[in-house]
């Protein structure tokens, strides 16, 4: 059964449940080794499993082009359990490499014997903003910050562009809150953001830089923003139209 077509709780059990690691038979290593590579391309339900905004589905490492040596640095370093610093300006496709290699991670695990192939049980994914927001909603309903924050208290987690507001003393305490659990337990993180570290030690503190350096792959990407590069000609050709 292609991986489209299957429902979440249809999903087989961990191979190595059923089937001793001595016995596993072909069949089931050409099936989960099939399921995983239609997980690392971005296709089937795994987008809406792991909670990716539907703008990004499909959004795999396949389709992401003229940074060969950025996938190869990102796939090294969540290989060896390390976590992932993305930087770079808007437009330079941060978000893209992010959810890409989420993908390849959760497809590495699918077909991962010893793991419980429910990838997305152990990954959280949000926005810096969206996790400020749901924070302030939380207070307004009584809950408590720590509450709040084990959701994201998962073997991986993904947070895209912090450092996307004004920074205050509270969402600097929570920053520093957030990833320095993360370090204590050594779970993977990757984390796009505009600034770099030294914009990340200004804005935020130096501590949360410290933090990042020593847990993760600093990928930095380069270039211009891709959803204005034709801005210029299409405002060059509509030029003295009415």
């Amino acid at each position: 059964m292609e991986l489209e077509q299957i429902q979440a709780t249809e999903l087989s059990p961990p191979l190595e449940s059923t089937i001793g690691s001595e016995d596993r038979g072909e069949t089931d290593r050409r099936r989960l080794a099939r399921e995983a590579d239609l997980i690392k391309a971005g296709r089937g339900p795994i987008n809406k499993w792991l909670g990716i905004p539907q703008r990004f589905h499909g959004k795999s490492l396949a389709n992401l082009t003229g940074v060969a040596d950025k996938i190869g640095a990102g796939k090294e370093a969540l290989a060896v359990g390390k976590s992932i610093f993305i930087t770079g300006g808007c437009g330079t496709g941060k978000t893209h490499l992010a959810l890409g290699l989420l993908l390849w991670w959760s497809g590495v695990r699918w077909e991962t014997p010893a793991f419980d192939n429910r990838v997305w049980r152990s990954v959280a994914l949000t926005s810096w903003i969206e996790l400020l927001l749901e924070l302030k909603r939380g207070f307004g309903a009584g809950r408590s910050e720590a509450e709040m924050l084990e959701k994201y208290d998962k073997e991986m987690f993904v947070l895209d562009d912090l450092g996307a507001e004004r920074i205050s003393e509270w969402s600097r305490e929570t920053c520093y809150a957030l990833l320095d659990r993360r370090y204590r337990h050594v779970r993977q993180t990757i984390i796009t953001s505009n600034l770099d570290l030294n914009g990340i030690a200004k804005t935020f503190d130096d501590r949360i830089a410290s933090r990042i350096v020593e847990m993760a792959q600093v990928i930095e990407l380069e270039g211009k923003d891709y959803r204005l590069k034709d801005f210029p000609q299409q405002t060059k050709k509509g030029k003295g139209k009415k």
